[in-house]
């Protein structure tokens, strides 16, 4: 079985709130960037346990933690080993299309890492859990297109794609509600990926409400992704510090009025208005919160953007916590690439 994972672009964000759980609330939409994809093949195998190998761009992430072997795991059980071989083409080329290794055999390296404790690993344990369920293991090779540490979901689409893999290859029956319960726990966009559709996202990103009047068609779009990246850990770090002062700043008056008397700033406009406006209307309006403190950082980034808008872009933005920053052009903006020869670009209709 050989399913695409596509990536997306985040249309706004806002950190909203840091919650007791150390996560933070957000509020922000999902647009799928269908075109640039990772392609995951997944094979259903009598030997117990999860074989992975990988090709294309590479990260530096140990096998036993991508999260294509960690989402099987959590359909599979904790039975699974991997033993990753040659991660590169045959030549070594670690280009987004070298050739894909042959699949290394499974031995006894080490266990898939367990799901987080708690009573969704008591339920998995059950007699009637996912564990005890599994007739054999899978087979898993990854071919990697989109960066990593860009902000635009790779990882957490392909762990997506491996659930719905396993779950299809193993005949689980899982239910597309179970499944997105399982992939909250590996990332919060993964239950996006699931069914990726525009669609709306806030609590950690996990509830979805679909937009279908979000609709991008006869539009273009490049993405500019320099050879830096930006840890999630990192950019919420920065981002709480900024929520911080925002707290401070909101127990008084923030504007004043022409007269002189203190006046309360109104509330944003809500995202879902936002985006029902044309697309030239949301510069100014449609913000990313993360952009702020990590331009300050990484400088290189708002110059990206800029940039773009001196190319015609209708709008520009960081996606989600970056380092990749798109344009929505009218025009196709494909020979616009060559403006950026050190970094990776990608360009499509929407």
């Amino acid at each position: 079985m050989i399913l695409d994972a596509c990536c997306k672009i985040n249309l706004g964000l806002r950190v909203l709130r840091r919650r007791e759980d150390g996560f933070h609330d957000i509020e922000t939409a999902f647009y799928p960037v269908t075109g640039l994809c990772d392609t995951i093949e997944v094979e259903r195998r009598e030997t117990p346990g999860v074989g992975f190998a990988e090709s294309g761009l590479l990260s530096d992430c140990p096998p036993e933690k991508n999260l294509c072997v960690r989402a099987a795991g959590l359909l599979i059980g904790e039975n699974g080993v991997c033993t990753p071989e040659s991660r590169a083409g045959a030549n070594g080329d670690t280009s987004p299309d070298a050739g894909a290794p042959e699949l290394p055999v499974v031995g006894a390296q080490g266990k898939i890492p367990a799901a987080d404790s708690g009573p969704d690993e008591a339920y998995r344990r059950s007699p009637g859990g996912l564990a005890n369920r599994c007739p054999g293991g899978v087979s898993i090779r990854l071919h990697k297109r989109i960066p990593n540490g860009a902000g635009l979901g790779g990882g957490s689409s392909d762990a997506a794609a491996v659930l719905r893999g396993v779950n299809d290859a193993l005949s689980l029956g899982v239910s597309a509600a179970d499944m997105a319960i399982q992939g909250a726990r590996l990332g919060s966009d993964v239950p996006f990926f699931l069914d990726p559709v525009p669609s709306l996202g806030t609590g950690r990103g996990e509830r979805l409400e679909p937009l279908p009047g979000l609709d991008l068609k006869g539009y273009h779009i490049l993405l500019v992704k320099p050879g830096i990246g930006v840890s999630t850990a990192e950019a919420y770090a920065l981002a709480s510090a900024r929520l911080a002062g925002r707290a401070a700043d909101s127990s008084g008056p923030r504007t004043t009025a022409g007269n002189g008397a203190a006046a309360i700033c109104p509330p944003p406009e809500p995202l879902a208005c936002i985006l029902r406006r044309p697309v030239a209307e949301w510069t100014g309006r449609l913000v990313n919160d993360f952009e702020a403190p990590i331009f300050e950082k990484l400088p290189l980034l708002e110059t990206i953007k800029r940039q773009l808008y001196g190319q015609g872009a209708l709008y520009a933005a960081m996606s989600g916590s970056g380092s990749t920053i798109f344009g929505i052009f009218e025009e196709d903006p494909a020979l616009l690439a060559a403006s950026y020869p050190c970094h990776f670009t990608y360009a499509q209709a929407l």
